[in-house]
């Protein structure tokens, strides 16, 4: 028996008069883990897109680019995190003497991240603010206010690890649901800390 009263068994230790039993690890019964968000704190993700612009024009240039995004957890359920990313597109000019040309887009978004974490799977969604920089692609160079809506589903094969695939819907912030819009699909691969 040690010195807190429990008496040590194969699996488990039994305390106390009422012999309450305490699960013990073993190479055949591994401890059970946490979720990863409760002791990890810290995570930095990169995601290659596939993107493309819903424009006045009725037309969709599609491009691809990168999206690197990180986040503090602040609870087990919710975040902050802070967004860049890039993406190219082939546009078609008004002018048809210039032809198609390639045009950027670049944005940058603060937003707020809930998460459902109770083992490996671990969907969220995410709302937030930003700036959008169309380019050519709508004849201007300007930055935009931007909504952003964002939905994802991560598997974690280990703590620290997290792969998954993210969907990202941004819009004017006065009028969400006018041309243009932007959306983003891509894996996304996460380290946690």
């Amino acid at each position: 028996m040690g010195r807190d009263g429990c008496r040590d068994h194969a699996l488990e230790r039994r305390c106390g008069a009422g012999r309450r039993r305490v699960p013990r690890a073993s190479p055949s019964r591994p401890a059970a883990l946490a979720p990863p968000h409760t002791t990890r704190h810290w995570e930095v993700a990169a995601t290659p897109i596939y993107a493309y612009l819903l424009l006045d024009s009725g037309s969709e240039p599609r491009g691809g680019g990168v999206r690197l995004e990180a986040r503090r957890a602040i609870t087990p359920e919710y975040a902050v995190q802070v967004t860049g990313f890039y993406s190219a597109h082939r546009v078609t000019s008004a002018d048809p003497s210039l032809g198609q040309r390639w045009s950027g887009v670049w944005g940058l978004t603060s937003d707020a991240v809930y998460l459902v974490d109770r083992a490996r799977w671990v969907p969220r969604v995410e709302g937030g603010l930003g700036l959008l920089w169309l380019g050519a692609a709508v004849g201007k160079r300007a930055a935009v206010p931007a909504l952003h809506l964002g939905l994802g589903l991560d598997y974690a094969p280990r703590p620290w690890l997290a792969l998954g695939l993210v969907l990202h819907y941004y819009g004017h912030l006065e009028r969400p649901l006018d041309l243009p819009t932007y959306v983003q699909l891509g894996p996304r691969l996460a380290a946690r800390w």
